[in-house]
């Protein structure tokens, strides 16, 4: 802006002198400055570093999720290849090969918390591998089993040669494969029994030592690793046989096994197992200690001296009633078995024992002259001992854990042969089975009216105990033998 103006005191024409101002400039002394309102590039690129720096933040923090995660999986797997450490980690991919996709051809077994497969591996060995079931094995309850496999080192346990477990695919542990299979095969087979032994004292020898090394191996797990472990599924069909001209017992399958406190001495549990094996407290209350094994082993024991299925369908003897009746092995002898004096009389004997272990009698004797027979020059030493087992499976199979033996207990019978007293009067039946009304003793059931075994039969039962109980206490048959 521009203001001029001119003065003077007098006249120009009277030579007075004058000043004129022709122009003045002025202006406010501020530079015009530039806007202050953020422009729209401004905004766009501040938006923009904002979003890259949320995206860095959740990067990060995803980042740091997976890295624990990870670290926590690789913590699991260096505690389960800790637990095995002795044993040889496989890949998922290796095994379904060696087990041609796990296909049912395959298969050589099945249990309740998994099936067993033959496994050729690729330097041709032969393997067994027990794929465990996924809703069944979680990743604790898979190191628990490891722990317990680790610490479990005894010649009549069968031993594990490796392990897989992967994310997202079924728990897999290999053992050795035992070829011969398991010993239900042979007992419960009219032709392959005779495999267990060519005459009567051979088919005794090794139907003896066999129970008598898996009484040293449940011996050893429930007293010799400082916790108690159960197996909670001693069956025929779970002990396996090994190779050469004296067959040895194996005993497998740990994938029932449960590892139990010592200041415990007991573990709530479903009632898992085979029917027919599970100890009748584990049925009602889901309690078990050491005894429910004992209780196994017991049916075990009478499988094996008798060459019959624990639970087994039996034809009628009359024509009265026909039909089959249901069986449960201890509960039929228990009841038919006739107790005077707390020991079962040879004659008794010989038709609880599988014919195949009997002595071979003149075709016109009757078997009720057993005792003159061998009292005329047969080895007493033969009956006695077969009544020392029989006593032990059934004294094993007492309907109330505290009046079964320890395994402890069990395998010193075994060694020095004593002889178990059964009690005077047969104890409560916690197993109704029905049981056809001529069915009254041992000698109305012949073995070959014994069919297979009834597969998922009910277990039923009118528990009842007693609060006062007598336990009858063990005999030495002989101090010299």
């Amino acid at each position: 802006m521009y203001l001029g103006f001119s003065a003077t005191t007098a006249p120009a024409d009277r030579g007075m002198e004058g000043h004129v101002i022709y122009a003045w400039s002025f202006n406010n002394g501020f530079a015009n400055s530039p806007s202050k309102r953020p422009t729209f590039r401004y905004i766009l690129v501040a938006s923009v570093l904002g979003m890259i720096l949320c995206i860095l933040v959740i990067l990060y923090y995803i980042y740091m999720v997976k890295h624990r995660q990870n670290k926590s999986k690789h913590a699991h797997a260096a505690r389960i290849e800790d637990a095995l450490r002795s044993a040889r980690p496989f890949s998922y991919r290796e095994l379904e090969r060696a087990t041609n996709g796990f296909n049912e051809a395959m298969k050589v077994g099945e249990g309740g918390y998994g099936a067993v497969y033959k496994g050729v591996l690729r330097d041709g060995s032969i393997v067994a591998v027990k794929k465990l079931r996924m809703s069944t094995m979680l990743e604790d309850q898979f190191y628990a089993e490891a722990r317990i496999i680790k610490k479990a080192r005894h010649r009549y346990l069968l031993e594990l040669q490796g392990w897989c477990y992967e994310e997202g695919q079924a728990a897999l542990l290999v053992s050795q494969y035992m070829s011969r299979g398991s010993l239900d095969r042979y007992l419960f087979d009219g032709i392959r029994k005779r495999e267990l032994g060519s005459s009567v004292m051979m088919q005794k020898e090794t139907r003896i030592r066999i129970l008598t090394q898996v009484a040293a191996a449940l011996e050893y797990l429930h007293g010799g690793l400082g916790d108690c472990v159960l197996h909670r599924d001693v069956k025929a069909a779970n002990v396996l046989l090994t190779e050469g001209e004296k067959m040895e017992a194996r005993l497998g399958d740990f994938g029932l096994a449960k590892l139990i406190s010592r200041d415990v001495g007991i573990v709530l549990m479903s009632a898992a197992g085979t029917p027919g094996y599970v100890a009748p407290e584990v049925l009602f209350n889901g309690m078990a200690t050491e005894k429910a094994d004992v209780y196994s082993f017991g049916v075990l024991t009478l499988e094996v001296v008798s060459g019959r299925r624990t639970i087994s369908a039996i034809s009628t003897p009359s024509d009265s009633e026909p039909g089959l009746a249901h069986l449960h092995l201890p509960y039929w002898l228990w009841s038919t078995l006739d107790l005077g004096g707390g020991i079962i009389s040879d004659e008794q004997l010989c038709n609880v024992l599988d014919p195949i272990l009997l002595p071979s009698l003149p075709q016109a004797e009757p078997a009720s002259d057993y005792d003159h027979h061998l009292d005329g020059g047969g080895d007493r030493d033969f009956w006695d001992d077969w009544r020392c087992i029989v006593h032990l499976g059934l004294i094993c199979c007492h309907p109330l854990p505290q009046c079964r033996p320890t395994m402890k207990e069990v395998s010193r019978a075994f060694d020095q042969r004593i002889l178990l007293p059964l009690p005077l009067d047969s104890p409560c039946s916690l197993y109704p089975f029905p049981i056809h009304p001529e069915i009254t003793s041992l000698g109305n059931i012949g073995h070959h009216s014994v069919s297979t075994i009834i597969p998922g039969a009910a277990i039923t039962s009118s528990f009842s105990s007693s609060t006062n109980v007598t336990c009858p206490t063990p005999l030495l048959l002989s101090a010299a033998r």
